[in-house]
This record gives structure tokens, C-alpha cells and sequence, in this order.
């Protein structure tokens, strides 16, 4: 019986591009990629860590409230710290990550699509330094001939509807999702 090939999706977003040269975010150790000596990037697996650091933390960072009591008293110190590594930039680091995946053999012959799901930030403040980063991947996805579907047309077709939890740094809300699920649907089955 022949096996029919499949789809692999994936769906990032931008404002993570940091996240890629973190090796702790929020006071959790997290997997991470780092340059070995041969120029070849090595996936880094830490132990296991307790999740009751993170709550704090993340906690304060989402509070505006707390984020000015902990800066006022100089208290940043009580917090979990995020840990940067700087063996490339972040946006080269997520081009290689990316590649080295699709030419992987863990797709065991599916085909490959990138799904970049444009945040608020893009959509309303074209000037900021997500959107440049942005437009950076995917030049380097189009080098290196990765499979993507960029929303930024739809979203930005969309703009005067409520399709961002909070206007200029919110995560979509559920208008944003349905645009975007038929503009998946649509480029899939265009493929």
C-alpha cells in the first residue's frame, strides 16, 4: 500500500527572536542550539527544573504594576534571570534551525511548510524591529528554498477589524484565527 505524503506545519511567530539565545527563560532551563566547533549548530537538553520559579517570574513580567514596585525598590535581583547565549544572532540562528530541520530526515519524506503568523506589533508599526527581523527570515528561508506562508497580507487587509486581543502588542484573538486558518487551508491545498 502506498502511504500518502503529508504536511508537516509549522507555526511561529515573531518577538520570540531572543528566545532562540536563551538557554533560561523565566528561570527554567529550556533546550537550546549552539555552535560546535565545526561551525554546525548542536541541540543542547538540559535536566529538568521545577516550574514554580517560572510562575514568579512570569508573574512580574506581565504585571506593569509589579514591574514598577520591583524597579522602584531595586528587588530585580529576587528574580529569575533569563540567560542569553551570543554564539550568533538570533535571526541566523532560527534560519539555520529551520533549514537544518527541513533537510532533516525526521520528515521522513513529508513536505515542509513554514507558517509565520504575524504579530500586532507588525501589523500596526511597520517600523519596529520585529518587522525588519522579519522580513530577514524570510529572505533567508527564501535562499534557502523553505516552503513558507507569510499572513502578513491578510492581517494587514484586516487591520481596522478587531483581530489583536490588545492593538499594538496582543496575541490574535479568534477573527485573526479564522482568517488565518482559511489562508492556510487555502495555500495547502494550492500546493
Amino acid at each position: 500500500k502506498k502511504k500518502k505524503k503529508m504536511d508537516v506545519l509549522l507555526i511561529i511567530a515573531p518577538g520570540g527572536w531572543s528566545r532562540v539565545n536563551q538557554s533560561i527563560r523565566n528561570g527554567i532551563k529550556k533546550p537550546y542550539y549552539l555552535k560546535n566547533e565545526i561551525n554546525k549548530l548542536e541541540l543542547i537538553l538540559p535536566n529538568q527544573t521545577k516550574f514554580n520559579k517560572s510562575i514568579k517570574t512570569h508573574l512580574v513580567e506581565k504585571s506593569k504594576f509589579i514591574k514598577f514596585i520591583v524597579s522602584k525598590f531595586r528587588l530585580k535581583n529576587l528574580l529569575e534571570q533569563n540567560i542569553y547565549l551570543n554564539d550568533m544572532k538570533d535571526i541566523n540562528k532560527s534560519c539555520r534551525i529551520i533549514t537544518n530541520f527541513n533537510n532533516s530526515s525526521i520528515l521522513g519524506g513529508h513536505r515542509f511548510h513554514l507558517i509565520f503568523y504575524r504579530d500586532a506589533q507588525e501589523i500596526y508599526k511597520k517600523n519596529l524591529g520585529n518587522y525588519e527581523k522579519t522580513n530577514n527570515l524570510l529572505k533567508c528561508l527564501k535562499k534557502n528554498k523553505i516552503n513558507y506562508l507569510d499572513t502578513y497580507s491578510v492581517l494587514n487587509k484586516n487591520k481596522n477589524s478587531k483581530i489583536y486581543v490588545k492593538k499594538l502588542y496582543g496575541h490574535p484573538n479568534l477573527n485573526a484565527n479564522i482568517l488565518v486558518s482559511k489562508e492556510i487551508n487555502d495555500y495547502i491545498n494550492s500546493k
